[in-house]
């Protein structure tokens, strides 16, 4: 969950940036066009997953082209509206799973495997 606050905050950031023209799309090859990213603080997808602590495997995605590779339509204020809800909906679960404890997370997880096997008529406890 950490991952995904920290990666839609660096879409966003992003995003902001090329809005406001601070990232320029055009007449730059690609080691310019990532040096002007890092130089604006904006983290790799390495970085986010450092930082997270997560340990998925590292694909190719080790720089910036989870952000290279965004269409150009969604570079918008819509898209970062939409962005903005979903990191919004995602600090909110963050926040309500920190105030967990596992006790109670195994025991909510217990009673949604109950209901979904009373419901299947197969499935009798």
């Amino acid at each position: 969950m950490g991952k995904e606050v920290s990666l839609l905050k660096n879409q966003i950031k992003f995003l902001e940036l090329v809005l406001q023209g601070q990232i320029p799309l055009k007449q730059q090859n690609k080691a310019e066009f990532i040096q002007s990213i890092a130089s604006k603080g904006i983290q790799t997808w390495e970085m986010i997953k450092q930082v997270t602590q997560e340990k998925e495997e590292i694909t190719t995605n080790k720089s910036y082209d989870y952000l290279i590779n965004i269409p150009l339509w969604h570079l918008t204020e819509e898209n970062r509206n939409k962005l903005n809800q979903k990191l919004a909906d995602a600090q909110g679960k963050y926040s309500e799973l920190n105030k967990k404890t596992a006790k109670q997370m195994w025991k909510e997880d217990l009673l949604q495997l109950k209901s979904k096997l009373e419901t299947n008529d197969s499935w009798v406890l």
